[in-house]
């Protein structure tokens, strides 16, 4: 799985089907600034001084990341995160419906006619999903907290969720404010 469908897993509301409410342009943002995130994980794009420069226009293997790959690779100007940021941003409705069919495609997300989105059944009792290397992970909210609290040093696709959590404003959603002002 990737980051970007990761963030929307956080953003699901369990109890009401929806996504926590946080503004759509945040939501939009987060899931743009999530996929540019995955491309650099890949060691596909770099940014020097908050310009996104191309390291390797090689294919990723996912359609989303691979098309936008292709749209920097393309790009002969040097572009600020920000401006790439807001391009996807734009379209990010067709990106997020892409990303929930993937979701479902895995057996992480269930969908019902009503348009009720909810953990599987085997994710919601186990509170762990597959991940893209194959791997298991801890359901979103489970591995949030236990990373926020711990002492381990998070690697930097866990670094990257945790900011991309507080940017849209999932962390408020994760815990009772009461709790987060402990912190």
């Amino acid at each position: 799985m990737r980051i970007a469908e990761e963030v929307l897993l956080l953003l699901l509301n369990e109890d009401s089907g929806y996504f926590e409410p946080i503004p759509t342009w945040n939501l939009s943002c987060v899931t743009a600034g999530a996929l540019l995130a995955a491309l650099a994980l890949e060691n596909r794009i770099g940014t020097v001084l908050d310009l996104v420069t191309l390291i390797d226009a090689t294919a990723t293997g996912g359609a989303l990341l691979n098309s936008l790959l292709e749209e920097v690779a393309k790009d002969n100007e040097s572009r600020s995160a920000q401006y790439w940021i807001e391009k996807i941003a734009h379209g990010s409705d067709s990106v997020i419906d892409c990303l929930l069919e993937r979701l479902v495609d895995q057996g992480i997300v269930d969908c019902d006619e009503a348009g009720y989105w909810s953990l599987s059944r085997s994710v919601a009792r186990s509170r762990k999903y597959p991940s893209e290397d194959g791997t298991v992970r801890a359901e979103g909210r489970s591995w949030i907290l236990k990373t926020l609290f711990e002492d381990e040093i998070p690697d930097p696709r866990d670094t990257i969720l945790i900011g991309l959590a507080h940017t849209s404003d999932a962390l408020r959603h994760l815990m009772p404010v009461e709790d987060l002002e402990e912190v």
